[in-house]
């Protein structure tokens, strides 16, 4: 019985979301207009290659190009990492959210998730 406990668990954890390591030329590959490593490489990217303090141009070196995004204030920037849409409308946009500092660094990194 005990190893069907960890059998399971081991199951459950591979059929988790898949996560591969960041890659500049993936993450601005497009097919039909939308990102397609993105959201499974946000997370390798956020937490191992973008930090606090970095600045502005390494942020671009890194990544490419900023999406432009409406509604985003004047010390931010944003990537989108997946739409989903019904129709022509979106109905999900997952966005990753890069605050900066007066002086072009960064401050804050956060995911959005907009339904």
């Amino acid at each position: 019985m005990k190893w069907f406990g960890i059998i399971f668990l081991l199951v459950i954890y591979a059929c988790g979301s898949k996560q591969i390591k960041f890659e500049k030329s993936k993450w601005n590959k497009k097919i039909d207009g939308f990102y397609i490593y993105r959201e499974v490489m946000y997370e390798d990217l956020v937490n191992n290659h973008l930090k606090r303090g970095m600045p502005f141009y390494k942020i671009k070196d890194l990544m490419g190009d900023p999406d432009n995004l409406a509604n985003l204030d004047n010390y931010s920037i944003g990537y989108i990492i997946k739409e989903d849409y019904d129709g022509i409308d979106p109905v999900e946009t997952k966005i990753l959210l890069i605050k900066l500092t007066r002086d072009s660094l960064v401050k804050k990194v956060t995911v959005v998730d907009i339904n």
